[in-house]
């Protein structure tokens, strides 16, 4: 009878760990999948791409970012993006070229809007360099390899 006790214990603490860990992975900000394309990225999702073109017509990684993440390399993600696509209704996405929010240095930061999409990071983009007077100001960055942090912000 002890023996049957102690077994369904064991188990009960066994299905309780599983499933602790399944919540865990689930609530993590960010997740690799393979693919290509716009169809790839789901919907509310900041999507990094590992090539141009959005992995063009060949699988490759593909990030999935839905919350702040402050180190990317967290994730193997960091500094490897090479097209974004914010797949979103609202709010926006703010790419950061430093860890932890470009920790407080001012640098390169790419501000996007819901659908906003870019196939290729090399490119100049309307971006945003941290400022001295009024925390940023409009710049052309170049993000290819660059991002390590992500923020969100809804209106």
């Amino acid at each position: 009878m002890i023996k049957k006790i102690a077994l369904a214990l064991t188990m009960a603490l066994a299905a309780g760990l599983s499933s602790a860990s399944v919540s865990s992975a689930a609530a993590a900000p960010v997740r690799e999948i393979w693919g290509s394309g716009l169809d790839a990225c789901p919907q509310e999702s900041l999507c990094l791409y590992q090539n141009d073109d959005f992995n063009g017509s060949s699988d490759a990684r593909i990030w999935i970012v839905t919350g702040d993440v402050g180190n990317l390399s967290t994730y193997d993600a960091n500094d490897r993006a090479t097209s974004v696509y914010y797949n979103a209704s609202h709010g926006s996405a703010t790419l950061y070229a430093n860890k932890h929010y470009n920790n407080g240095n001012l640098d390169d930061m790419l501000r996007l809007s819901g659908g906003d999409r870019y196939a290729d990071l090399h490119e100049s983009l309307p971006g945003l360099h941290g400022s001295d007077d009024d925390g940023e100001r409009p710049a052309t960055v170049k993000m290819n390899d660059r991002i390590s942090s992500v923020t969100f912000s809804t209106f």
